[in-house]
């Protein structure tokens, strides 16, 4: 799953460089884990940061000979917008907004208060924007909602508030931006599968 790569293969590290024109450049720091091995990428410090996250996620798909899901290719760039900030619960519905029949100025007005557990450290942003994006998708039955959250819940720890998935989160040594990017992707992936799930019946 990609978010297990955000999560444990690797930090994203961020610095400036002191070259004339330089931007902001992200390296990988990776590491040995039960979900991905060292990968073949070579750093690459000419590559801003969304363009490192797309094509790290790029060559992660094609190396498990899988496609990156427009929804979560999306996702990446919003998260990854140098202009325009995109909340987690955001992220998630903006990412689907042309499946789900509105513009993306409409999602984003949807998602503006879930963000930050909405704006009280209450349940985590992805896990309402991707609650919102299964309604507008016409999926309501109770084992496809209840399994989207029992899936979060289960990498977590069994936590879904933005507090505590914080808190573990920084105990552990991890940064905020990539901690919450990548509950925005796996929440994407995982409303991904279940929508394939309920068209395939």
């Amino acid at each position: 799953m990609q978010a297990c790569i955000l999560r444990s293969a690797f930090r994203v590290v961020t610095e400036y460089r002191s070259v004339p024109g330089a931007k902001r450049m992200v390296y990988p720091q990776v590491r040995q884990s039960g979900c991905l091995k060292r990968p073949a990428l070579r750093r690459k410090p000419q590559l801003e940061a969304r363009e490192f996250i797309h094509v790290y996620f790029t060559k992660y798909q094609m190396n498990r000979g899988r496609v990156m899901g427009k929804n979560l290719e999306k996702a990446v760039a919003l998260r990854n917008d140098p202009e325009m900030h995109y909340n987690c619960a955001q992220a998630v519905v903006c990412a689907f907004a042309q499946d789900c029949g509105i513009t993306e100025e409409q999602a984003k007005a949807v998602g503006a208060n879930f963000g930050s557990g909405m704006k009280m450290a209450a349940t985590c942003g992805a896990v309402t924007g991707g609650l919102m994006v299964l309604g507008l998708m016409g999926v309501e039955d109770g084992p496809s909602v209840a399994g989207f959250q029992r899936a979060i819940r289960d990498n977590h720890s069994g936590c879904l508030n933005c507090a505590d998935l914080l808190r573990m989160n920084k105990e552990k040594g991890g940064e905020k931006k990539p901690h919450c990017d990548a509950m925005v992707y796996e929440s994407v992936e995982l409303v991904e599968k279940i929508i394939e799930r309920v068209k395939a019946r």
